[in-house]
């Protein structure tokens, strides 16, 4: 209904467009389920969480086994070589110790005849071939035994040799001038007793690589004569390098893999091969980049183990120092598949036992659910279907724990109901009795005391004077408001009376408040706005409707005549069951210190002279309101006349 005149509504479009409010849903799930899934829930990942940690426990304890290992591994292979060397600097000063080293440099000095014992320089020679032949029987990693003179550009004075091939032992013929090498120059700067360690290369004759490749590392020890302490030649032993590759391959242990490089990173040993000493032959892949690491390895010989994402390998590098500048690199990987099949054993494992768990869960807490929920679900069977006046229903009340202290409370609250449901029904009478005497014996000495008095005003015959006419227009007035009093004293006890509760369109509610009070907006003209749509609620719609009628009514009949009635009507929503209505208009307004009272019965703002009344309609809203379970109040920001709020609350 809408009017753009005076004398209608105007109906506005709302700024919180409150839809009908929605009936609270009851839960899906019932309280045993619920205890059943977060028992369930709490135990799987309370199992999950214990295996994810155990097994990453375990993990790193093997991962950290295996690292030890591999440390263990490398450790003895280190020590393997530095065993080598030892073994080699001991044969070559016990070689410098035998009599055809000093015997030949007497001889050489003395024209091929040794002062002391009369030997030539041929005789030691032999004497000292022999030797030499001796050491390579004994020693089968050795591949060279060399006397170096220092002079004629460092000639080969004696040279016993182990053929690579077949691994005979010969007395070389051929000798070589090797005064250029770097192992012979440097040896010789040394002073006496000190031996010089090359670096492992591929073994050279006569300027050219060695085929097939022989790897050599050389000991080169300087012989001083010891009559006048110069130096006179240099004494050199080749160790076979590939047999200390040999012994470290034969240290081996499954899945373990094996590099070497020398102090630049070059593969001196390569794992697949492919790549041992190429930077012999102009090539070169370092062995940094296939393990940054060995990098800092090299430079600062500290030790490193670690795992290797890329190649999915445990890597443990070390730096082996010999001699007094040389350095090898030792890398040792060993792969992580024990670690990975460790964990598929262990992860198959955990999930049998955690699907146990699982169903050993499923159990408990349907069983913990059920002693914990069946308790309360008696209790609310109990309470669902008690109704008002009914005997107490039965209660769990030999139950155990607080299931029990709550049904021992909830006995004692439905016992204490049915007390006051007794006490309310006796009172439910005595407001019947009363209304039946207001609206019979009440009004009946008033209706005659009426009926007399216009009789007596009515009758032609009877002269009265103007005071007794005075006294008789009063007597009439009296009695038309006690009638109205008695009325409203009945409406009053009647709110609520037998009524229920219903789905209530508000907006349909106050379109039939306004079409009621049509006459009375049109006579006052009122401008009435109300700002659409308004709720469904679930409320006692006649109750309602007499709600609203009288704080219209209000609004328009407390308007001052001059002025033009204006009143606005409006709805917000607070909670899926709950709105708060405001009802403004542009009256005379509620002194501050009389909206406390005006909802109180007969009590008014204003005196009767005022406006006509009996000051039972604000109580009746009040009445309606707290039937409702909820509160009606004045709203003080109001800048001018009066603003009623009302809260109401879905009847249940």
């Amino acid at each position: 209904m809408t009017d753009t005149t005076a004398t209608g509504y105007i109906a506005q479009p709302s700024h919180h467009s409150p839809a009908g409010l929605p009936a609270v849903r009851a839960p899906r799930w019932g309280l045993r389920a619920l205890i059943a899934v977060t028992l369930v829930f709490v135990g799987v990942i309370s199992v999950l969480a214990m295996a994810t940690v155990s097994v990453t426990a375990a993990q790193d304890a093997l991962a950290a086994n295996l690292q030890d290992r591999l440390a263990v591994q490398s450790q003895r292979r280190a020590e393997r070589f530095i065993s080598l060397l030892d073994e080699l600097q001991g044969d070559v000063r016990l070689l410098a110790e035998v009599p055809p080293i000093q015997g030949l440099i007497r001889s050489t000095r003395n024209q091929d005849i040794d002062p002391v014992d009369g030997s030539s320089t041929a005789l030691w020679t032999t004497r000292l071939q022999s030797i030499f032949r001796g050491i390579l029987l004994a020693k089968p990693h050795y591949l060279q035994v060399r006397y170096i003179g220092l002079a004629d550009g460092g000639l080969e004075l004696v040279r016993v040799e182990r053929d690579h091939r077949d691994g005979d032992i010969r007395v070389a013929t051929r000798l070589q001038r090797t005064g250029d090498r770097h192992y012979v120059a440097r040896a010789a700067a040394l002073p006496p007793g000190q031996i010089y360690l090359s670096a492992i290369e591929l073994n050279r004759e006569f300027g050219a690589i060695q085929t097939p490749y022989t790897p050599v590392l050389r000991a080169a020890l300087p012989i001083h004569d010891s009559h006048s302490g110069r130096p006179f030649a240099v004494l050199v032993v080749n160790l076979r390098a590939d047999y200390f590759f040999d012994a470290l391959r034969a240290m081996k242990s499954d899945a373990l893999q094996l590099a070497l490089t020398n102090s630049d990173g070059e593969y001196l040993l390569h794992p697949q091969g492919e790549d041992t000493f190429a930077f012999e032959h102009g090539r070169s892949h370092n062995a940094v980049s296939d393990h940054p690491a060995l990098a800092t390895v090299l430079a600062t010989g500290e030790a490193t183990s670690q795992l290797d994402k890329n190649t999915r390998q445990f890597v443990d590098m070390q730096r082996i120092s010999y001699g007094d500048h040389q350095a090898l690199g030792l890398v040792l990987s060993m792969s992580t598949d024990a670690l990975t099949e460790f964990s598929a054993r262990i992860s198959k494992q955990l999930t049998l036992a955690l699907l146990a768990i699982c169903l050993g869960c499923v159990g408990f807490a349907v069983l913990v659910a059920h002693l914990i929920a069946a308790p309360i679900k008696q209790l609310s069977s109990a309470l669902d279907s008690w109704k008002p006046g009914d005997e107490v229903p039965p209660l769990p009340v030999h139950s155990y724990g607080e299931a029990r202290s709550l049904a021992g409370v909830m006995d004692r609250v439905f016992t204490s109901l049915a007390h006051r449901n007794r006490e309310l029904e006796a009172t439910n009478r005595e407001l019947d009795q009363f209304a039946y005497i207001a609206s019979h014996d009440l009004q009946e000495p008033v209706r005659t005391v009426t009926s007399f008095a216009e009789m007596l005003r009515n009758d032609t015959g009877n002269t009265l004077t103007p005071r007794s006419e005075k006294g008789l227009f009063y007597m009439l007035r009296a009695c038309d408001r006690m009638r109205a009093l008695i009325q409203g004293l009945l409406e009053y006890s009647r709110i609520g009376h037998h009524a229920d509760a219903t789905p209530v369109h508000l907006q349909s509610v106050v379109d039939g408040v306004l079409l009621d009070m049509s006459a009375t907006i049109l006579a006052r003209k009122a401008e009435i706005s109300v700002i659409s749509p308004l709720p469904t609620m679930r409320l006692y719609e006649a109750e309602t409707r007499l709600l609203l009628t009288h704080l219209i009514a209000n609004a328009i009949k407390f308007c001052p005549e001059d002025r033009t009635p204006q009143v606005r009507l409006s709805a917000t929503a607070r909670t899926d069951t709950s709105c708060r209505l405001l009802i403004q208009d542009n009256g005379m307004g509620v002194p501050e210190n009389q909206q406390d009272r005006i909802f109180t019965i007969f009590q008014r703002a204003v005196g009767r002279e005022d406006f006509e009344g009996t000051g039972i309609g604000l109580a009746h809203c009040r009445k309606i309101v707290d039937l409702h379970h909820g509160r009606i109040w004045i709203d003080a920001s109001s800048p001018e006349g009066t603003t009623f709020a009302v809260e109401l609350e879905d009847v249940r």
